[in-house]
C-alpha cells in the first residue's frame, strides 16, 4: 500500500509568502504573492531583460510590468493558467513561448519534470530598481564524445549511454578535460554543460549541482565518489545564497519578440 503513496520532500513545499515565477514551455506564471506584491492587476503586460547579450549565458531575468500596449517587446498578461476555471484573479500568466524557445536555459528549465526546478524566486535589485530571478545554469547545452569539442569554460555533467549521471565538474577547457577523462578510461558518452566564464562562479555552481544531486539521490555521482570528493568536502551553499549569486555584469538585453511574431 505504501508504494502507492507519494512522499512529500522539502523540494515539493511551496512557501506561500515567497514571490516566484514558474517556467512553462508556453509561458511564465506569476504566483499570487508576486502578483500582489508587483500589483500585476494594474498592468496589462510585461517585458523581460537579460543581464547579457548572449542568452546562452544569461544569469538573471529582469521583470518590468507595464501598460505600454504599443510596445512590440511586451507579452500580454492573462489570468494564472491554474486558476482560469476558478475565475480567480490572484495570479498572472504571460504566454511567451517564442521567448522561452530562444533562451536555452529557460527552455531546459521549462522541460523539467520536477515542479520545484521550474520555480524561480523573485528578488529586488536596488541598483536597477527592478525585480529579477536568478536563472541557474542547468547543463542546457549537450554534446557527446564523438563530436568535436571546444575550449569552453563550463560546468558539466557526464552521462553513460543509459542516461546515468557519473560525474559533475567544472573546467576552463571542456576539450582538455574530456581528453583527460577519456585517457583515464572513464565510461561516459553524453556531455551536458553550461558556459560560465568566471572561475569562482563555476565552482559555486558546481557545488550547487553536487548538492542537488546528493539531495535527490542520496550520494554523489560515481566518479565524484571515486575521486574522493565526498559531500562533506563540498562547500555547501544554501538556497538563498544560490538565488542571489552575483553575475558581475550590468548589461541589459531586452527580450524582444522576433520579427514576424505576433504579440502574445
Amino acid at each position: 500500500m505504501i508504494n502507492k503513496l507519494h512522499l512529500i520532500t522539502v523540494s515539493d513545499y511551496v512557501d506561500p509568502h515567497q514571490m516566484w515565477i514558474r517556467i512553462h514551455p508556453d509561458g511564465i506564471n506569476f504566483n499570487s504573492k508576486s502578483a500582489q506584491k508587483l500589483q500585476l492587476h494594474t498592468f496589462s503586460s510585461v517585458r523581460f531583460y537579460a543581464d547579457t547579450e548572449d542568452l546562452s549565458k544569461m544569469g538573471k531575468l529582469y521583470i518590468e510590468p507595464n501598460n505600454d500596449s504599443k510596445s512590440l517587446s511586451n507579452w500580454r498578461f492573462t489570468l494564472d493558467r491554474t486558476r482560469l476555471k476558478r475565475k480567480s484573479i490572484s495570479g498572472r500568466f504571460a504566454p511567451s513561448r517564442p521567448f522561452i524557445d530562444r533562451n536555452p536555459r529557460l527552455k531546459k528549465i521549462s522541460q523539467s519534470q520536477q515542479n520545484y526546478q521550474r520555480r524561480l524566486q523573485i528578488e529586488f535589485d536596488k541598483i536597477h530598481n527592478l525585480y529579477y530571478c536568478v536563472v541557474a545554469p542547468c547543463f542546457e547545452e549537450t554534446t557527446n564524445i564523438n563530436k568535436q569539442l571546444e575550449d569552453l569554460p563550463v560546468i558539466y555533467s557526464l552521462h553513460r549511454k543509459n542516461g546515468d549521471c557519473v560525474n559533475i565538474g567544472e573546467t576552463n577547457s571542456l576539450k582538455r578535460r574530456m581528453k583527460e577523462h577519456l585517457r583515464d578510461h572513464w565510461d561516459f558518452f553524453r556531455i551536458d554543460f553550461s558556459q560560465i566564464e568566471d572561475t569562482e562562479k563555476r565552482k559555486e555552481w558546481e557545488t550547487y549541482h553536487l548538492d542537488q544531486y546528493k539531495q535527490e539521490h542520496g550520494c554523489l555521482p560515481f566518479y565524484n565518489r571515486q575521486l574522493g570528493k565526498s559531500f562533506a568536502n563540498v562547500v555547501e551553499i544554501n538556497d538563498h545564497e544560490h538565488k542571489t549569486l552575483p553575475n558581475g555584469q550590468d548589461h541589459f538585453e531586452e527580450m524582444l519578440p522576433v520579427e514576424g511574431e505576433t504579440e502574445q
